[in-house]
């Protein structure tokens, strides 16, 4: 169920931005929907096991796009690691802008590519850079309970 709520959440996005993912106009869009707060998914507390979780998810999710098994990449996204990544945006929005800006943009690059698959390369790259900012994300937020 939150598999399918996940895609849902992400075709939504993917329509609202551009039919087309691969045009200049759609990676501008990606990055003015960034460019403001995003909203957290779920009410549970950002923490330091949330955020690695996240980051090993990502790592995971890159991993299956290199071996081209998109049915994994989709699974390890959609859930915890997505709801995390807009959990965490409005405190590290407050404590680092660029660095949510760039972790929204990783993310959203995400959300629009893996219901389709048609780039496994986006993907993995866009999951090793969303695994790294979470990872910078944690240095700047400093210790969370």
């Amino acid at each position: 169920m939150l598999v399918a709520g996940g895609f849902a959440v992400a075709l939504f996005v993917a329509s609202s931005l551009s039919g087309d993912n691969n045009n200049s106009d759609s990676a501008q869009a990606g990055s003015a929907a960034c460019m403001r707060e995003i909203p957290p998914l779920s009410d549970n507390p950002v923490t330091d096991a949330r955020i690695g979780a996240a980051a090993d998810n990502l790592r995971l999710v890159a991993d299956a796009a290199e071996r081209g098994d998109l049915a994994m990449a989709q699974t390890l996204f959609f859930g915890k690691t997505h709801n995390l990544t807009h959990d965490i945006d409005p405190p590290l929005r407050t404590a680092d802008e660029q660095l949510a800006t760039d972790l929204c943009d990783s993310i959203l690059t995400l959300e629009t590519q893996l219901p389709s698959g048609t780039n496994l390369g986006l993907i993995q790259t866009s999951a090793e850079d969303g695994a790294d900012q979470l990872d910078q994300a944690q240095g700047v937020l400093g210790d969370l309970q």
